[in-house]
């Protein structure tokens, strides 16, 4: 996609993205929901660790 006037999450210096998912997930979300979010994302890092030997980031 070509780039636009409103940057993307690679050009956004100030804000990260894993601090805007939190942020989210804890206003928008019910703990269960948040808690079974972040368990499937540990479950993501368990696997490209040890399929791939790589953090997912």
């Amino acid at each position: 996609m070509p780039p636009v006037d409103t940057p993307g999450a690679k050009e956004t210096k100030e804000t990260k993205v894993q601090d805007f998912m939190i942020y989210f997930m804890e206003s928008c979300y019910s703990n269960k929901k948040y808690n079974h979010f972040f368990n499937g994302l540990n479950e993501l890092q368990a696997t490209c660790l040890n399929d791939y030997n790589t953090n997912f980031e």
